[in-house]
């Protein structure tokens, strides 16, 4: 069972995480991947290689960017992609 605090607890994380820490600035196929650049709230640009759809860094981004980001990563790893889907 599950007290006020914890529940209270899990509201605020789930809050916090709806969200978005940094917005996607853009996303470039590389060769075993995408390389994203984003912006955090306080302005700073953080590059990232992404290889795969749960790579954690994709956490700091909002639901549809992340989401953009992964349906691009599972794209690629088709075998009939050859192109660019971000």
């Amino acid at each position: 069972m599950t007290t006020d605090r914890e529940r209270h607890q899990a509201e605020q994380n789930e809050a916090q995480a709806m969200q978005p820490k940094a917005r996607l600035m853009y996303a470039r196929r590389i060769a075993d991947g995408f390389q994203i650049a984003m912006e955090d709230a306080q302005g700073i640009t953080h590059l990232l290689a992404v290889k795969r759809a749960d790579e954690p860094g994709l956490n700091m981004l909002g639901e549809d960017d992340r989401s953009r980001v992964v349906a691009a990563v599972l794209a690629a790893h088709r075998p009939d992609s050859n192109h660019d889907a971000a």
